[in-house]
């Protein structure tokens, strides 16, 4: 079982799906949720993918994050999230920029367990792209209560990227069908 710790910081700046502030990459196109057997599915449509990214820029703080596709879970249905699944991408201290095609080659992908702003990464997730979605598969055994994960209201896709230094300077957006 893997470990990590990360403290989940999202903080909407002028969010909400179809945020004509934040870039293509950013902007959540949809998201569906279907269940087969023990294992959960969601996938995670932006409005399009560039050919490349950069990772690790220079104007982005060390050890925060700086790109992530995800997936808010509530499978007790009591309106927080208890869990995330996730593409993440977190700024390495003292490294240099990366522009590449290869999005996850640079990220983790994670099933994160949720306490508040601290998150845990108790498992790794098979997530693919494929052209603009990103397809997030966990297994119901990953977490004691995803079992409960039955229907597409118990989740909420977002996507965050932090481009620069200031709280300002990042872009969130959020779908819940």
């Amino acid at each position: 079982m893997r470990f990590a710790v990360a403290t989940l910081l999202l903080i909407a700046c002028g969010g909400g799906s179809g945020n004509e502030n934040c870039p293509d990459y950013m902007r959540i196109a949809g998201g569906t949720f279907t269940r087969i057997g023990p294992k959960l599915k969601w996938t995670l449509e932006v409005v399009a993918m560039p050919p490349e990214l950069t990772f690790n820029r220079d104007s982005v703080p060390a050890d925060i994050t700086e790109y992530s596709w995800a997936v808010d879970l509530d499978p007790d249905r009591d309106g927080k999230r208890n869990w995330q699944v996730a593409a993440s991408h977190f700024k390495v201290t003292n490294s240099t920029e990366v522009t590449t095609a290869n999005i996850l080659a640079q990220t983790q992908k994670d099933l994160w367990q949720v306490d508040g702003a601290l998150a845990t990464s108790v498992a790794a997730a098979d997530i693919t792209l494929t052209e603009n979605t990103f397809t997030m598969i966990i297994d119901e055994n990953d977490g004691a209560d995803l079992v409960n994960m039955v229907d597409t209201s118990q989740s909420t896709w977002n996507t965050f990227h932090r481009f620069g230094a200031s709280l300002d300077d990042q872009c969130v957006d959020r779908f819940q069908p």
